[in-house]
């Protein structure tokens, strides 16, 4: 009897140690946003387009404009040449648009707006645009290192609450837009080898090991229990 105990407090134990271990994984995940660009081996297309192969393993960040809509952002480099895509719902023309990223509060802005590209504190940036079944699609291009640029893009570097995003419908100029209550986010770019966050992997390594010996040393000493 007071092995079985002995075993049932162990469970117990076990249960609660992989129960609040939850909470700080999933307050990681409700904190701050991140775009993270994932690494390609191959030439990035800097064409609207999300079907394209370059997309099929890239992450989405997805925020809230102030009218409502939802925005998604996603990006992929290849360690030369970074892509950056944005889109939402819209059913306008498309000198309509208007989609800017806002870099390290204004430090850098990219921008298509009505048909146009605008750079702000930049070069070496190319952009395209399109509208599809209800979608405003924006690609930016620029790579890494942009002679000139006050901002040096470089993998495993983590920018936090690097960038913010604005989209409109409604035709107005780029200058006429306010980025102070923009969402906000942060920016990183992985090597390849770095496909998925460390951290979360390593404590769910750890958590599970250190279980499965808990349970594997609470079931030898029930057993011992039970020959005696």
């Amino acid at each position: 009897m007071p092995q079985r105990y002995h075993l049932r407090v162990g469970s117990v134990v076990l249960i609660v140690i992989l129960l609040t271990s939850v909470p700080a994984v999933s307050a990681q995940e409700e904190g701050e946003k991140w775009l993270v660009s994932q690494h390609e081996y191959r030439d990035l297309q800097l064409t609207p387009d999300l079907s394209l192969p370059q997309w099929d393993g890239a992450r989405m960040v997805t925020v809230q404009q102030s009218d409502g809509v939802n925005v998604n952002v996603m990006s992929v480099h290849n360690n030369t040449y970074a892509v950056i895509l944005v889109e939402r719902s819209f059913n306008k023309s498309l000198s309509m648009a208007g989609v800017a990223l806002d870099f390290n509060e204004s430090s850098m802005i990219w921008a298509w707006v009505g048909g146009q590209q605008f750079l702000v504190n930049c070069h070496h940036v190319e952009s395209e645009a399109s509208v599809n079944d209800g979608m405003l699609t924006v690609v930016f291009g620029r790579p890494l290192a942009a002679e000139g640029s006050p901002i040096t893009l470089e993998d495993n570097e983590p920018f936090s609450g690097f960038v913010k995003v604005m989209t409109w419908d409604n035709g107005s100029a780029l200058g006429s837009i306010s980025f102070a209550n923009a969402p906000s986010f942060g920016f990183e770019l992985l090597p390849y080898i770095d496909t998925y966050p460390k951290a979360p992997l390593v404590y769910s390594a750890v958590i599970l090991v250190a279980g499965l010996g808990f349970i594997f040393i609470e079931v030898r000493k029930y057993r011992r229990g039970k020959e005696t």
